[in-house]
């Protein structure tokens, strides 16, 4: 079973360094731009996504409190790409 979740947090390293790949070729406006109103820019996302793992494995598989606050994560702006880029590797 070990094996299973080395392989997890694997895959999980592998898709961090994809997103964070990405942010670095971005602009700012880039990253806080949404296609359209009601639809999240991709800064919220990368912040959602280091959320929703940190709930998911901290709260839930580990019972540590993450002290998250969804909400405030869909409200995101300004946040550089090596700011989101370190959330996503704490998040690990």
């Amino acid at each position: 079973m070990a094996g299973y979740y080395e392989d997890y947090v694997d895959r999980l390293a592998d898709l961090h360094n994809d997103c964070k790949k990405v942010l670095e070729a971005l602009p700012q406006r880039a990253i806080d731009w949404s296609p359209k109103s009601g639809l999240n820019p991709i800064g919220v996302l990368v912040v959602h996504i280091v959320g929703a793992e940190l709930y998911w494995i901290g709260d839930v598989v580990m019972s540590e409190p993450s002290g998250r606050q969804r909400d405030k994560e869909f409200i995101t702006r300004d946040v550089p790409s090596h700011e989101l880029a370190r959330r996503l590797d704490d998040s690990l």
